[in-house]
This record gives structure tokens, C-alpha cells and sequence, in this order.
């Protein structure tokens, strides 16, 4: 099983059910945001209709109240009803990669669940738990255990996103995480490459590396667009939505048709202000992705990243793609601009559906 098709199932959870075919709805979950996408059937217009709702803390449950609204989100961007995949990103995840040795066939969900029990910090039992194989090429030469990373999510947390999504008529075939349903959205434009990959979220940023539509090493850390905010707010004493548009907004320097010397100087002094202010925050990032990349390199045969692949909501904010370009020393390319998603070919709010919609896509199936 490649980790592309992870299924959070081996503690018995299964909740699938099949659908009349139609577009899949790909969403995108954090703890307070859910974001969505379908490829449209209408003939002419946008060939996606994407959403995005947020939910107070704590109204991801199976209230009527929640259901509503995220009905009337969702229907009124022209999302049908129907089957799903989400990526859940959640710092409330654990992934392990483990090498694991066996002696015989049927061996290893025993020993992935022996594993993991050992190393959650929580009962086994109040977990959702999946693994996905890697490939024997990653492993590092005259290793003869089996590479394997493991995914545990708390049950409480699936079930309460299960039971919200029903109520508004959405039922989920596949629970991942963000890297695993964009490794082959990456994979399609350099197969063979590894990469670093940063989705940015909400509530959470997922920090992985991939290679060939597999994930080798994932982490999802609480570092995120809400975080960013929240520290604006506190060093500039300015309102929510204000915080909100300097971060995601396309710099004006970005924009078509403006050249370099039309930008004022009060743009670049508010980047520069920016850049003083989220320094230590993108240093923390720059920091973890670091690790992943050094720590990917201990366990698997090394291989120098090719570049940094971002998405999310502040894949376009201009001082944190080039703190990251210059701290860990890769060219930083746009999942979503940079690496087309089909259908999304010069929008500007591409990078921040790029999780959903590779959801959308997702290849699924049960092999390579």
C-alpha cells in the first residue's frame, strides 16, 4: 500500500460508503476552517467550485446547526452532494515512520499497531490508526527492514469530523493528510524528484518530504495562517481582517501588469515591517523543515531535495517564500501556480484550494 492511499482503518474503523458516481468533493479540515472543491460540470464559467466555512471552536460535532451551515456554504458555491476525500490537518496527529523487520506473511499490522501503541501518548484504543509501505528504493543500502509510516489520529477527532460532514450531506470515503494527497499532484510534474513540502492551513501546517507520489516523512505542526494573525495582532494592535489580507494577499510588486517602479515606498516598508515582525516565526518554520529534511536523510537513503513545493493560504505571502529560500537554500515553487492543478491555470486563489482540490483528484486505488 503506497502512503498515498492511507486509509485510517486498522483499529476497525471503516465508515465508507459508496456513492452514485459523480464529482468527488475534495475538502480540506482543520479544526476551525473546512475548505472544499469540485470540478464543475456546468458548461462555461470557472471549471471549479470551491468554499470555505469557518467554525467556532469547538462546532466541528453533528449539531443541526453546524449541518445547516455548512449546507448552505457548500450549496451555494454549486458543491453537489456526495462522496469525499478530506485531508485532516491536525497537530493532533501523530506519524511515525518505522522500520519494521518481519519473519512472515501477515505480520505487519501487528507489529505497526505493537509499535505505535508503544510510542502514543494516549490509550491505542481511543485512536483511528493506518500505515502506509514505502518503497524499497528509499531505504538505505543493506537495510533489510520494511520502511513504514504510520498515521494515529485521536477517534474523537474523526468521528466528530464524520459526523459534521454527514449532516450536511457529505459522506467520506477517505480520511488523509495533507501531504499524502499532494505527493501525487507533485509527483505528476517531477516524478522522480524528492522534494520538501509545505502545506500551510488554518489551524495547522503540514511539513513533509516527498518523492515519486510517496511521503517519507510528515509532520503537522501548530504553526499556521491563525498563528501569523494572532501575532499581528498582538505587535501591530491591528483588526483581525486586517492581518488576515497582509498575509495572504499578493503583493502589489506580484501583480500583472505593474512594473517594479510603480511599487511605493510605504509597500516595501510594510513588507520590511512584516518581515521584522514574523522573522522568529518563519525562523521556527525554517527550523522544523530543516529537521524533516535532515531527519528523512538519518532513515532513508539521502537525497538532496530538489526544491520546496508550498500550497496554502500563504503560499503567496512574498517575505515567508523567500526567509525559506534562503534558509534552507531551495528554490521555493507555488503548488497551484508553479505546478499547475488542473483547470486553475492563472486564478489567484489556486495555491489556497491546492490541498482540497488535490483531494478532488485524488488517484486513490489500492496499488501502484
Amino acid at each position: 500500500m503506497s502512503i498515498s492511499t492511507a486509509r485510517l482503518g486498522l483499529q476497525g474503523f471503516r465508515g465508507l460508503r459508496r456513492q452514485p458516481k459523480r464529482s468527488r468533493v475534495g475538502i480540506e479540515a482543520g479544526e476551525t476552517w473546512l475548505r472544499f472543491a469540485q470540478q464543475s460540470r456546468r458548461e462555461g464559467g470557472h471549471p471549479w467550485s470551491v468554499a470555505e466555512a469557518h467554525l467556532s471552536p469547538g462546532r466541528m460535532d453533528d449539531s443541526k446547526e453546524t449541518g445547516r451551515h455548512l449546507s448552505r456554504v457548500v450549496r451555494g458555491a454549486g458543491i453537489s452532494r456526495g462522496s469525499a476525500i478530506c485531508a485532516i490537518s491536525s497537530p493532533a496527529i501523530d506519524i511515525f515512520p518505522l522500520n519494521l523487520r518481519t519473519t512472515g506473511p501477515g505480520e505487519l499490522d501487528g507489529l505497526v499497531v505493537s509499535q505505535v501503541r508503544e510510542q502514543l501518548s494516549y490509550s491505542i484504543e481511543k485512536a483511528v490508526l493506518d500505515y502506509a509501505v514505502l518503497p524499497d528504493r528509499v531505504r538505505r543500502t543493506g537495510d533489510d527492514t520494511t520502511a513504514v509510516l504510520a498515521f494515529a489520529a485521536p477517534r474523537a477527532l474523526v468521528e466528530s469530523l464524520l459526523q459534521t460532514l454527514e449532516r450536511a450531506g457529505i459522506v467520506l470515503d477517505r480520511l488523509l493528510t495533507p501531504a499524502c494527497v499532494l505527493a501525487p499532484t507533485v509527483a505528476q510534474s517531477d516524478p522522480q524528484s524528492r522534494h520538501l513540502l509545505i502545506a500551510t492551513g488554518e489551524d495547522a501546517t503540514s511539513v513533509s518530504v516527498v518523492e515519486g507520489g510517496y511521503v517519507l516523512l510528515e509532520r503537522i505542526l501548530s504553526w499556521s495562517l491563525g498563528s501569523l494573525i494572532r501575532h499581528l495582532q498582538a505587535e501591530l494592535d491591528l483588526e483581525e481582517g486586517q492581518c488576515r489580507s497582509l498575509l495572504t494577499r499578493t503583493p502589489l510588486a506580484e501583480t500583472p501588469d505593474v512594473q517594479e517602479e510603480a511599487v511605493g515606498t510605504s509597500e516595501r516598508s510594510l513588507e520590511s515591517t512584516l518581515q521584522e515582525v514574523l522573522g522568529p516565526s518563519f525562523q521556527e518554520l525554517t527550523r522544523e523543515a530543516s529537521g524533516c529534511v535532515g531527519y528523512c536523510d538519518s532513515v532513508f537513503q539521502p537525497q538532496a531535495a530538489s526544491s520546496l513545493v508550498l500550497a496554502g493560504p500563504l503560499a503567496d505571502h512574498t517575505p515567508l517564500r523567500e526567509f525559506l529560500e534562503t534558509g534552507l537554500g531551495l528554490p521555493v515553487v507555488v503548488l497551484g501556480r508553479s505546478i499547475e492543478l488542473p483547470g486553475w491555470e492563472g486564478q489567484p486563489d489556486a495555491a489556497v484550494f491546492a490541498t482540497a482540490a488535490s483531494c478532488a483528484i485524488w488517484p486513490g486505488g489500492e496499488t501502484r
